[in-house]
C-alpha cells in the first residue's frame, strides 16, 4: 500500500513538472473576432487550437493564417492586431496594470498583412514591433504593416507616430501620420507618402515597391542615410494625431 501511495505521489508530481510550462505561459488577450475564418494558434508547447471567439492567447503564441483566413486579436489594454490573410505573427510578451495603465510587450510580425491599433496603455513607448529587418517603437499609434517573405517590410501611419530601427543601424528613422516607411530585404530605407488601405483588415499588396516619396525627399534611400530621412520625415509629415483614427469600424 505504502509503494503504492508513493507511486502517485511520485506520478503527480511529475505531471506538474511537465505542465509547469504551459502554466508559466500567461494568458495575454483573447480573439476579438466574431467570426472564425481559420486561423489558428501554437502554444510553446506545440500545443495548436483554432482561433474562435473569446479564446484565450498567451505570451510566445504563433498565429498563423492560411489564405483566406482572417483573425484580430484583442490584448489586456484593449490593443487590436488585426491580422490578414496568409500572415504569420509572434505573441512574445504582453504585460499590463490596468490600475497604472501602464505595461510593456513586443510583438514579431514575421510575414503578412496587419493592422496594430494601440489600446489604453500609456506608455505606449514600451510597445515594440518587430519585423525580420525593422524594430518599431509606437507612439499612440494605428499602423498597416506589410511584411513579406524576405524581409521587405512597408508600414503606413495611419495615425500616430512611429520610430523605426532598421537592421544593426543605431540611428532611429520617424515616420509620422500620412506617410510611410518602406525597408527593403538589403536593409535600404525610404520614407514617402502612405499607401491608402481602405479596409479594416488589409490585405498584401501585389507589389511593395513604394508609392510617391514625402516632399523634399528621394523615392528610395541607404539605410545609413538617417539624418536625411528624418529631415524629410519633418518636412513632409503633418500633426501627430490625438487618438487612434483612419476609419477602424467594430465588429
Amino acid at each position: 500500500m505504502g509503494a503504492t501511495i508513493r507511486q502517485a505521489a511520485a506520478g503527480a508530481a511529475l505531471a506538474v513538472l511537465i505542465a509547469a510550462p504551459a502554466a508559466a505561459e500567461p494568458q495575454i488577450g483573447q480573439v476579438a473576432q466574431k467570426e472564425y475564418l481559420g486561423a489558428a494558434g501554437t502554444r510553446v508547447t506545440g500545443e495548436r487550437h483554432d482561433l474562435y471567439w473569446n479564446v484565450d492567447v498567451f505570451a510566445g503564441e504563433t498565429v498563423t493564417t492560411g489564405g483566406g483566413a482572417t483573425t484580430r486579436l484583442q490584448f489586456l489594454d484593449k490593443t487590436d492586431l488585426y491580422v490578414g490573410a496568409n500572415s504569420t505573427v509572434v505573441l512574445d510578451k504582453f504585460v499590463y496594470d490596468p490600475e497604472r495603465k501602464i505595461g510593456s510587450g513586443v510583438i514579431t510580425l514575421t510575414a503578412g498583412a496587419f493592422r496594430f491599433v494601440s489600446g489604453q496603455i500609456q506608455n505606449k513607448e514600451e510597445i515594440e514591433l518587430r519585423t525580420p529587418t525593422v524594430g518599431l517603437v509606437i507612439r499612440g499609434t494605428n499602423l498597416v504593416i506589410f511584411v513579406t517573405e524576405d524581409g521587405t517590410t512597408e508600414v503606413n501611419v495611419n495615425d500616430g507616430e512611429v520610430e523605426a530601427l532598421v537592421c544593426d543601424n543605431p540611428r532611429a528613422v520617424a515616420a509620422r501620420r500620412g506617410q510611410q516607411l518602406l525597408v527593403t530585404a538589403q536593409c535600404d530605407s525610404s520614407v514617402g507618402n502612405e499607401r491608402a488601405v481602405g479596409s479594416t483588415v488589409p490585405s498584401m499588396p501585389e507589389d511593395l515597391s513604394g508609392v510617391a516619396p514625402a516632399a523634399g525627399g528621394d523615392e528610395a534611400g541607404s539605410g545609413h542615410e538617417d539624418k536625411d530621412r528624418e529631415q524629410r520625415a519633418d518636412s513632409a509629415g503633418g500633426s501627430i494625431g490625438g487618438g487612434i483614427g483612419g476609419g477602424v469600424a467594430p465588429d
